[in-house]
């Protein structure tokens, strides 16, 4: 599921660097559900609000916001 890869990706991005710089990343993601149009716009707005609120968050943040309403969980 979509929590699963982001946690899985989070712990990745953390564990690498740059020449010397430490890599953060901040996740948002949502869920499909069958009332979001053909165009996926609903879709993207809704990870779109989630990735800004894990920005806002800071680093190493993931934002999961399903339809009902928000969780948020910080690494």
């Amino acid at each position: 599921d979509g929590r699963r890869l982001a946690d899985r990706l989070l712990s990745a991005v953390n564990q690498k660097s740059i020449n010397g710089q430490n890599l953060s990343v901040s996740i948002g993601i949502t869920e499909l559900t069958s009332d979001d149009d053909d165009q996926g716009s609903s879709l993207v707005e809704r990870v779109d609000q989630a990735l800004y609120r894990a920005k806002q968050n800071g680093r190493r943040c993931i934002i999961s916001l399903p339809v009902e309403g928000i969780f948020e969980q910080d690494q």
